[in-house]
């Protein structure tokens, strides 16, 4: 083999080793940038929907309302709270169960620093409630909770009033709330549990429902779409990728067996000294990568 042939098989080994470079770099580039559109249109299978509003912000919308109505259906209105009547033994209960695991780190310093040096949970119980027996009291603490209630309540309904994107219906015992005159699929005024649209874009809970306004839809809708063509033009790159990166190592798998014969004897460039099993590997692990992000 003359020195000519022997400077092109060293090119054609660097090149394909280049190849093999550049093509990991953009499918794994590919993949980064799939993440977000991926997580728009939740399955590969739903590449071949045409109308889809079920996307990532559709879903924490959705989620978001129906956590603020269920906490208006909770506490049954501002009136009731007040009252006292929101708050169970048990909230309570829960409230000073939280203080205690606040304050223990401080009561264990304290005892420690006054001489014991075997501290157990009913010493740190006792000065407990010896230390936050104003803060730990039944009354305060309903005091306590009560606002708290209050301010989740007025959040929630807060909440609702400034989404202008959904139609909402609450009925409680004390507590009428709702943004628009519905009327069911019979043409009647909506009473409790009855369906206000007979689709899957509605929303209902126990004593209420709230559905999306079509425009609000139709922007789910076109950004589903958008995704949609963000990852099948993400597929094709990684197949192009993937493809450049087979045909390189194909190459290499077949060049690592020559050897370029000179005058001097034989002679190793580089793509000779390295094994395959590293390719191997590298072509397994983005195989693997590619299976993770897609499913």
């Amino acid at each position: 083999m003359d020195t000519k042939l022997i400077r092109y098989s060293v090119i054609f080994k660097a090149i394909a080793f280049l190849l093999i470079a550049a093509a990991s770099c953009f499918m794994l580039a590919t993949l980064v940038r799939m993440i977000d559109p991926m997580d728009e249109i939740k399955y590969l299978e739903n590449l071949n929907v045409e109308h889809y509003t079920d996307t990532r912000q559709y879903r924490w919308d959705r989620d978001r309302l129906w956590l603020a109505i269920g906490i208006v259906l909770q506490y049954n209105g501002e009136q009731n709270i007040r009252d006292g009547n929101a708050v169970s033994q048990e909230d309570i209960d829960a409230e000073i169960s939280d203080i205690f695991d606040f304050r223990t780190g401080d009561m264990y310093q304290a005892l420690y620093n006054e001489g014991h040096y075997e501290i157990t949970q009913n010493m740190l119980w006792e000065k407990f409630q010896k230390d936050y027996k104003y803060v730990i009291d039944p009354a305060n603490i309903k005091i306590v909770l009560i606002r708290r209630q209050l301010a989740e309540f007025r959040d929630a309904v807060y909440e609702l009033e400034h989404t202008r994107e959904i139609y909402y219906y609450i009925k409680t015992d004390q507590t009428l709330l709702y943004n628009k005159a519905y009327t069911s699929i019979t043409d009647n005024e909506l009473s409790l549990h009855q369906t206000i649209y007979a689709n899957d874009r509605e929303t209902v809970v126990s004593q209420g429902a709230f559905v999306f306004s079509e425009q609000y839809l139709n922007e789910r809708n076109t950004a589903f779409l958008s995704a949609k063509q963000e990852v099948t033009r993400a597929l094709i790159k990684i197949g192009a990728g993937l493809i450049v990166f087979l045909l390189s190592l194909a190459y290499l798998i077949y060049a690592a067996g020559k050897r370029a014969v000179s005058p001097e004897g034989v002679r190793h460039v580089f793509a000779d000294r390295l094994y395959n099993e590293f390719t191997a590997a590298a072509l397994f692990g983005a195989g693997l990568a590619v299976f993770g992000c897609i499913y």
